[in-house]
């Protein structure tokens, strides 16, 4: 006699557990979310722009111009672009270190399009980019535009790559007006293995070291409003600003008066920035922070007892970590700021000393400048070794032991810095990018819901930065390493300007089993119920006999279910039965409804 099964089972998946300690439950999936208790398809992702960033991005903010107009401030560890929402055409707005006058600097050689370029004094390094504008027809090339470097030559000379080879050798050019642009930063975290490396008489002179603790992090942006004005700071350098109402459209100008190496920056809700990692005093300090006066982004003067618009320009160290790596504003007057062991809540008080500074958290650290998100007045966060939140205490964030170590276990030495995350509004979650083994750039996602306290898994939308913009339509905008941006939950597809791709999915089950294995039982159909589908779902039953770590498929059968279809009969046997569901094409859809089954003994027993 068949006895039914249910196969719903709870949200959420299971990673850090064997198959059998899993069961009841779900062991993976991708292009899935769990939404009031049921299963159903990831939504697509639109591009918003049709002409790629240079760089991978590497920091994103969205504000106003105070005018209606919303804009995307976006970094890369070679530009810094602006992206406004009524046309989203990538504003370059890279600052300009140095401007010079040129005179017939360019040699060209006929055939090639490598083009010699005489340039006095300092410039950047191979990869950085050069402006020019002004020039006159020189060996059939005009060349104004930006370039990259292609190399750096010793004497003043610099190599670019011309977009065509020229028709004959010459040199000329007439008057250019130039500018080196702000120098390229690292991409990768790269180990320095220097003949400096490593302990004092360690190796011989002049020979790069076989180890070292030496880290060249990737240049991050660290990008804040101040009302309609953008605030941003590469990581290492100076603080830059960029006002979205001049005309014709301005590089990013350096903030006068500011520290002029800072990690990063943070804009209070009481409007004062914070900037920290600085060199007050003279020489960079990672645990120092330096706060402008109240209301003035250019008045960093510690001396004055008050700011012209409230509290005065103060400085300080913490004492817990070796560095800051980022700061976030939680919107009631305190600020979080991350060690890379510890946090610390800076309380704005009003008075001369401006904040009242508590450690409220220790060995939870902040894995990189991107890994944190705000949701309201509450800080989400990867540390080093696990997930945490802060909500007036910090906490660890529920039930990630479900996916905890299998999480940790995946990220390379030194790429937790390219952990990102952002922040689902509507479906309530909060989602963390991270970088797996034999990748350089995150591919993998675990994803918390806030209101059910379950984790998932998602491989299917990578991205390097992520913003929202305000208002009604809060959906997370995320910056691929492709150098688009997209929204996310826009359609059922990936509209990409290359093309559509389906967004495919599936669900994987932990291997069930009935009167604890100790019978073996064959299935006689599936019921499927569903609240919504577009397309074929496939539906794959495999057996097993016992489940250790490599369990062997003693039977399986695959069906599809048409939207119009209710049951159908499977017929495998089996100690513990698993399921896998999935679907693919454009256009595909669903959301889970009732799943049921029918089984009965077939014999075999312990």
């Amino acid at each position: 006699m068949s006895t039914p099964v249910s196969l719903d089972l709870p949200p959420g998946v299971v990673k850090t557990q064997s198959a059998l300690a899993a069961k009841g439950r779900y062991i993976d999936c991708d292009g899935v979310r769990f939404w009031q208790g049921k299963p159903e398809k990831l939504g697509g992702q639109l591009a918003l722009t049709s002409i790629p960033v240079i760089g991978a991005p590497r920091g994103m903010c969205a504000w106003s111009d105070l005018a209606g107009r919303q804009i995307i401030g976006l970094g890369t560890p070679v530009k810094l672009y602006a992206i406004p929402n009524d046309s989203f055409v990538p504003l370059d707005i890279t600052p300009l270190i140095q401007s010079v006058a040129l005179i017939d600097p360019f040699t060209t050689t006929a055939g090639s399009n490598v083009v010699t370029v005489a340039w006095p004094g300092q410039i950047g390094s191979a990869g950085s980019y050069v402006d020019f504008s002004g020039a006159s027809a020189v060996g059939g090339l005009t060349l104004n535009g930006t370039f990259p470097i292609n190399t750096v030559v010793s004497g003043g000379v610099i190599t670019i790559i011309a977009p065509a080879p020229a028709a004959s050798s010459a040199t000329g050019g007439g008057a250019v007006s130039a500018g080196n642009e702000l120098s390229a930063g690292v991409v990768d975290p790269t180990i320095g293995y220097g003949w400096g490396a490593g302990a004092w008489g360690v190796g011989t002179w002049g020979t790069p070291r076989a180890t070292s603790s030496i880290v060249f992090t990737p240049r991050y942006w660290s990008l804040d409003y101040f009302g309609k004005i953008l605030l941003a700071c590469p990581m290492g350098g100076s603080i830059y600003s960029w006002d979205p109402t001049v005309y014709p459209t301005p590089r990013a100008a350096i903030v006068p008066n500011a520290p002029t190496t800072a990690t990063g920056i943070v804009r209070t809700g009481d409007y004062i920035v914070i900037a920290y990692g600085t060199n007050y005093g003279g020489v960079q300090n990672y645990m120092q922070w330096w706060a402008c006066a109240q209301g003035d982004y250019t008045n960093w003067d510690v001396t004055q007892f008050a700011g012209p618009q409230g509290s005065p320009s103060v400085t300080g160290v913490l004492s817990e970590g070796t560095e800051i790596v980022a700061a976030s504003d939680l919107g009631v007057h305190i600020t979080l700021v991350w060690t890379d062991t510890s946090v610390y809540a800076f309380q704005f008080t009003g008075s001369q000393f401006v904040f009242d500074i508590s450690r409220v958290g220790k060995e939870c650290g902040l894995l990189g400048p991107l890994a944190k998100v705000i949701v309201d007045t509450v800080a989400f966060w990867a540390g080093n070794s696990g997930f945490y939140m802060y909500n007036g205490s910090v906490s660890p964030i529920p039930n990630q032991n479900d996916i905890l170590d299998w999480v940790f276990s995946q990220i390379p030495m030194n790429y937790g810095i390219k952990t990102v995350a952002n922040y689902n509004e509507k479906y309530k979650e909060v989602r963390f990018e991270f970088v797996v083994t034999g990748g350089t750039e995150p591919t993998i996602a675990v994803v918390f819901n806030i209101e059910g306290q379950f984790w998932y898994t998602s491989y299917s939308i990578p991205y390097s930065s992520s913003t929202r913009f305000t208002g009604a339509d809060s959906r997370p905008i995320i910056a691929k390493t492709d150098g688009f941006i997209y929204q996310m939950d826009n359609g059922l597809d990936v509209v990409a300007p290359g093309g559509t791709e389906p967004q495919n999915w599936y669900l994987l089950t932990a291997p069930m089993e009935i009167q604890l294995g100790v019978q073996s039982y064959g299935t006689e159909y599936i019921a499927i119920d569903m609240e919504r589908q577009v397309g074929t779902i496939t539906v794959t039953i495999s057996a097993y006999d016992r489940t250790p770590a490599a369990a062997t498929v003693i039977d399986s059968q695959t069906v599809t279910f048409d939207p119009a279809d209710g049951t159908t009969d499977v017929r495998v046997c089996g100690r513990q039965l698993q399921a896998r569901y999935s679907g693919s094409g454009l256009g595909c859809d669903f959301r889970m409804g009732v799943l049921k089954a029918a089984v009965q003994p077939n014999g075999a027993r312990n």
